[in-house]
């Protein structure tokens, strides 16, 4: 969540049209974190494209500072079940038109577990996947958190073939040997486009705090780097 944050920041000072959507099935805290109502939210955006229920562009909060728009997440996870894939594929895709970087931020789960009378389970998170023009993939720089990077990509080589994958390992402690190690075992596995090492910075756990964005400092740095990665797409494109 705090690298999708920063990164819809950072694109947005292209000048160009940026919206920053919490699609996370499991723990959606986009609106919490940055201090915005939990409504309107993608339930209300999903209405107003479905079924026309109203604009699209009432069910997003403009950051003042940032001028990112965002369109939160459900208040209640428990609730995905009631949003189809395909519904929230369509909020995507009409958000596209009017924003040239749409920042979809999603939970780690993607195994389909389908129940009986309901949705497949973590099918949002798949379905986004599989429209995303490039993935951002976050771990921690652990054995854990590396073992779970390789396995993540291991069972969703079907979601992200033919797509840009830049891996992002969060809240390194400092060892740039570790670092190092790290991002050669990553390339020998996974051979991803980029790997980013992004510092522990106390700077992040006071926005948190603050439901501001994070002030300037090393892990504001690093998420730069990490968009200058991200191509320059016309204010026309979607």
């Amino acid at each position: 969540t705090e690298i999708a944050i920063q990164l819809a920041a950072e694109l947005r000072g292209r000048n160009q049209a940026v919206a920053l959507v919490d699609a996370d099935e499991q723990a959606p805290s986009v609106a919490q974190r940055l201090g915005l109502g939990l409504h309107p939210n993608i339930r209300t955006a999903v209405d107003a494209v479905h079924h026309a229920t109203g604009r699209l562009q009432s069910t997003l909060s403009k950051l003042p500072v940032a001028g990112v728009e965002v369109l939160s997440g459900l208040p209640n996870p428990r609730d995905w079940y009631e949003l189809r894939s395909g519904e929230v594929v369509e909020v995507l895709a009409e958000l596209a038109r009017d924003h040239p970087y749409v920042v979809a931020n999603v939970g780690p789960r993607i195994e389909d577990l389908p129940e009986s009378g309901g949705p497949a389970r973590f099918a949002v998170t798949r379905a986004t996947l599989s429209l995303a023009d490039l993935i951002v993939l976050v771990g921690s720089t652990t054995p854990v958190g590396v073992t779970r990077v390789v396995d993540w990509l291991a069972d969703g080589r079907s979601l992200t073939t033919g797509k840009p994958l830049h891996i992002a390992l969060n809240q390194h402690p400092g060892s740039s040997f570790v670092a190092t190690e790290i991002e050669n075992e990553l390339r020998r596995t996974v051979a991803p486009q980029s790997i980013t090492v992004l510092p522990f910075d106390k700077r992040v756990l006071r926005a948190s705090w603050e439901g501001d964005f994070v002030a300037t400092g090393p892990f504001t740095k690093a998420v730069r780097k990490l968009a200058q990665l991200i191509p320059t797409y016309a204010e026309t494109s979607p």
